[in-house]
């Protein structure tokens, strides 16, 4: 019985072991592989047919009348089960790739962009840029208001740094309350500008209209602040010493006091 190798390789990786999609997909995966072998089974008995005459013979033609509309029956499940197997293997690869809480894309799809930019600037010299942005005591806010409301402010945050990213560059959540924003194509002066209307414009959230509850101190929210660091890939490195770069830049950047942008 052929396999599909494409759902067979997902069903083999043991990163998705833990996707709640998974036993749903393998349940469709296995019946579907039973609909074929009875559909090769008929077909079978459907060709085994074709020698006999049938106008001498009405109880085979009535059998055989029963097993094409059994065939034809079985052709429309499996149909429909291909199709669900396609739906569901989309959903897969799509949270396969993304966060779950904020549904930006996550360190896998970054790494994998970040492979194609690098492949890219070996042929082209084209430039790209990269800031690690990181929200400022965000365990303060966990601490003092509750993870559910840090996990809010995340998603806000998350919803205002995609916003204001252009179509072709890429904001993931890297880790924790951290989000690496990659930035092709523009020099690192422009892409400094870039990332500071974005910082901007997340520092003027109007967390009042976005967070629940009468109680809260929004004056400690409304302080949130953030920092960043930046750096330009360059020649002859891996991409990985181009994060490590950023990541330094962005340490300065807590250590000069936060809330500011710092350059490597």
């Amino acid at each position: 019985m052929p396999q599909d190798p494409e759902i067979e390789r997902i069903l083999q990786d043991p990163k998705l072991n833990d996707n709640p999609l998974m036993p749903v997909v393998k349940r469709l995966y296995d019946e579907t592989q039973e609909h074929k072998r009875q559909l090769q089974k008929l077909m079978r008995i459907s060709d085994a047919f074709d020698g006999l005459t049938f106008q001498e013979n009405s109880e085979l033609r009535e059998q055989f009348g029963k097993q094409l509309r059994r065939l034809q029956k079985i052709a429309r499940i499996s149909d429909m089960y291909q199709k669900n197997m396609v739906d569901m293997n989309e959903q897969l690869e799509y949270h396969a790739q993304h966060d779950l809480l904020t549904d930006l894309p996550n360190r896998r799809f970054a790494i994998n962009r970040l492979k194609e930019l690098e492949a890219i600037y070996q042929r082209k010299q084209t430039p790209f840029c990269l800031a690690l942005i990181d929200i400022d005591h965000f365990k303060a806010i966990n601490d003092k208001f509750g993870h559910e409301l840090g996990d809010m402010v995340l998603k806000v945050v998350a919803k205002v740094l995609k916003k204001g990213a252009r179509k072709t560059d890429v904001c993931s959540r890297w880790g924790g309350e951290e989000f690496l924003l990659i930035v092709p194509d523009l020099a690192l002066e422009s892409a400094e500008q870039m990332v500071e209307r974005i910082l901007h414009e997340v520092r003027a959230i109007p967390w009042q209209t976005h967070l629940p509850g009468n109680n809260l101190d929004f004056t400690v929210i409304n302080e949130i602040t953030f920092s960043a660091g930046m750096t330009v890939f360059q020649t002859n490195e891996s991409f990985d010493e181009t994060i490590k770069r950023a990541d330094d830049a962005l340490y300065q950047a807590k250590q000069a006091g936060r809330n500011c942008i710092r350059i490597a």
